[in-house]
C-alpha cells in the first residue's frame, strides 16, 4: 500500500453548494465572484452528470478498450492514472502532465491529484476488491487547474476535475 498523504483539514475538501451560496451572499467582492464562478460550473456539471446517468451512451475510447482487453475483469489489478493540466481554462481534457509510474511533477495540484487517485484505487481494491471504480480496470483521470478561481472539485461521470 502506498504511503498516505498527510491529514488535510476539512477546509481543503470539496465545498458544498450551500456553503458557496453563503459566500456569494456574504463574502468580499472577490470571494463573491469566485463563489459565483464555481457555482456556475458546478451547476453545469451536475446537469451533465444527471443527463449521462439518465441516458448513458458508449464512450469507450480505443485506449480504454485495449486496456480492458489486456486487464480483463475481476481479480487483475491494474492501476492506471493520468493527470491533465487545464492551464486555468475550462477546456477538458487539458495537457497530460503525469502518467502512471512517472515521477512527481513538482506541481502540488498535479501531484496531490495523482496521489489521491492512487489512494482511491487502493480503497476500491483493498476494501471492496474492485479493480478500479468500475471493477473493469477503468483508468483514473484527474484534471487540475480547471478555470480561474474554481475552488472546488467534481466528478462528471468520466473524470475528476479539480
Amino acid at each position: 500500500m502506498r504511503q498516505q498523504p498527510g491529514h488535510r483539514h476539512s477546509i481543503f475538501c470539496i465545498v458544498p453548494p450551500d456553503v458557496l451560496r453563503d459566500i456569494a451572499r456574504n463574502g468580499t467582492e472577490e470571494e463573491r465572484q469566485a463563489a459565483l464562478d464555481t457555482l456556475a460550473a458546478d451547476s453545469t456539471f451536475r446537469t451533465l452528470r444527471a443527463i449521462r446517468q439518465a441516458a448513458p451512451v458508449a464512450t469507450a475510447s480505443p485506449a480504454t478498450v485495449s486496456l480492458a482487453a489486456v486487464v480483463g475483469t475481476g481479480e487483475a489489478k491494474q492501476l492506471q492514472r493520468t493527470i491533465f493540466d487545464c492551464h486555468n481554462s475550462r477546456s477538458l481534457p487539458g495537457g497530460s502532465v503525469r502518467t502512471e509510474g512517472a515521477p512527481a511533477t513538482g506541481d502540488p495540484a498535479a501531484d496531490e491529484a495523482y496521489d489521491g487517485l492512487g489512494t482511491t484505487y487502493d480503497f476500491y481494491w483493498e476494501t471492496l476488491r474492485r479493480n478500479s471504480i468500475d471493477d473493469q480496470g477503468m483508468p483514473l483521470n484527474g484534471h487540475v487547474h480547471y478555470g480561474r478561481r474554481f475552488n472546488n472539485a467534481f466528478w462528471d461521470g468520466q473524470r475528476m476535475v479539480f
